[in-house]
């Protein structure tokens, strides 16, 4: 025996000290009852609530303005957006890196640019945008919500572009997040940004929305003084609309409001060939120069 006990005997704890180790603290049961069990709930359960924080019935305005050069190092680690709902432009950013120390995004001063800005953006976007609040900060809850929530808000909602800012804004995305964008509406104001940004957006920007599926282009009053403008004139717009050739195959263009129907021939010949050509032929066709009308 040693020390009162038989050599290779186990020592048996005290019950009652376990059953006291064992009583959650006051503490512990606040806290416990403070978080509802999300997590456990079926998955389409968890999908249903996503819809209902993040899908509208109506086009939603993905914004981000441009930032500044020295805002551009601090947005380094987030992905920043702005989901207009009405008046009120909500912040979208992810979460950070792991290992690395994110700086909080920069929320929108209310300004007199700011209002300006915004009064813009506003002229030009259709009229039955979204104006319901969304819950996007459901987004940074977790890693697994966002991994499950993210293509509930990107590829059941059509959102809606401003063509000033569209390509920083896409720029700002994510490439996975770009991929499950589905559904774009774009309104190009006037004639003269069919030469000025379009052709960018649709090269660099939705180039790389591989999941696109509808691509929809509200032209409103494209030519005020379209009986006075000359045929060859008209046909310049119409050929830059070949640019249409890098979007996603499967992308079908559909054009509203005042449109030339020079800009329609191209168009309806530009989803032609998307319908006819292979995908080896159609990738080789981006890289080749349009025949010029």
């Amino acid at each position: 025996m040693e020390n009162g006990l038989e050599t290779g005997a186990i020592p048996v704890a005290d019950p009652s000290a376990d059953a006291e180790d064992a009583q959650p603290t006051r503490e512990e049961l606040l806290l416990k009852k403070k978080h509802f069990p999300f997590m456990e709930l079926p998955s389409e359960l968890r999908l249903n609530i996503y819809r209902m924080a993040l899908c509208r019935p109506k086009p939603i305005l993905l914004h981000m303005p441009k930032p500044a050069a020295k805002e551009s190092d601090e947005r380094d680690e987030y992905e920043v957006s702005e989901l207009w709902d009405g008046d009120n432009p909500v912040t979208l950013g992810l979460p950070p890196r792991p290992g690395r120390r994110p700086s909080s995004p920069r929320a929108p001063r209310p300004g007199g640019r700011t209002f300006a800005r915004r009064f813009e953006v506003k002229q030009q976007l259709p009229h039955n945008v979204n104006t319901e609040p969304l819950v996007p900060a459901l987004l940074r809850v977790s890693q697994q919500i966002y991994r499950e929530a993210r293509p509930v808000l990107y590829s059941d909602n059509e959102l809606v572009l401003h063509l000033p800012s569209a390509l920083c804004t896409l720029n700002g995305l994510h490439q996975r997040s770009r991929s499950l964008i589905k559904h774009v509406h774009l309104t190009i104001p006037t004639h003269h940004d069919i030469l000025e940004g379009f052709a960018d957006l649709v090269r660099l920007g939705l180039r790389y929305c591989w999941g696109l599926k509808t691509f929809t282009i509200t032209l409103p009053d494209m030519f005020p003084e379209e009986r006075s403008v000359p045929s060859s004139t008209t046909n310049v717009y119409a050929n830059a609309f070949h640019i249409l050739r890098w979007l996603p195959k499967a992308t079908v263009v559909r054009l509203e409001g005042n449109v030339q129907e020079e800009i329609r021939k191209v168009v309806e010949e530009n989803g032609r060939l998307a319908m006819a050509l292979n995908e080896v032929k159609y990738l080789r066709r981006q890289h080749q120069m349009p025949e010029r009308r």
